[in-house]
């Protein structure tokens, strides 16, 4: 299957069955908002969902939303793209708590190391400490807006 015109998509992980098996390409696809939703580990959310990306080379927006706070930190840290832009990771407060997930100083590091975050141009993430906000103006001379 080819979706040759779709711009716009929302898919939540894991999928069940053949899906990825069955898609071609998504040529035109520009945004795609992805769910992972628990019973998934990292590994599989991260192999499906770079099988889409590989899928979709006019990438610009990525959206994810994850349910399962284990896995958090873990998905930005391996997506390759050379195509997005623009990244939006949030954790969608399923603990008891609803404490929200922060990266810490390591692993914002980390993920700013990452492909994806050295071609970012937008970005969208909660981090432990506002310092590392500035830390990261200071080094590659970001131009934040609040």
């Amino acid at each position: 299957m080819c979706f040759s015109n779709i711009r716009h998509l929302h898919l939540a992980l894991p999928f069940m069955g053949r899906l990825l098996s069955d898609l071609s390409r998504f040529d035109q696809l520009i945004i795609l908002h992805i769910t992972c939703f628990p019973l998934i580990d990292a590994n599989t959310a991260v192999y499906q969902l770079q099988s889409l990306i590989d899928r979709a080379p006019r990438l610009h927006s990525l959206d994810i939303q994850v349910r399962l706070l284990l896995i958090t930190q873990e998905i930005p840290l391996s997506i390759t793209s050379y195509s997005i832009r623009s990244f939006h990771f949030q954790d969608a407060c399923c603990s008891p708590n609803k404490t929200k997930v922060c990266f810490n100083s390591q692993q914002f590091s980390a993920f700013l190391r990452s492909p994806l975050a050295i071609q970012c141009e937008i970005l969208y993430i909660i981090v432990e400490k506002q310092t590392d906000i500035l830390h990261l103006i200071i080094r590659h001379r970001i131009i934040v807006y609040f």
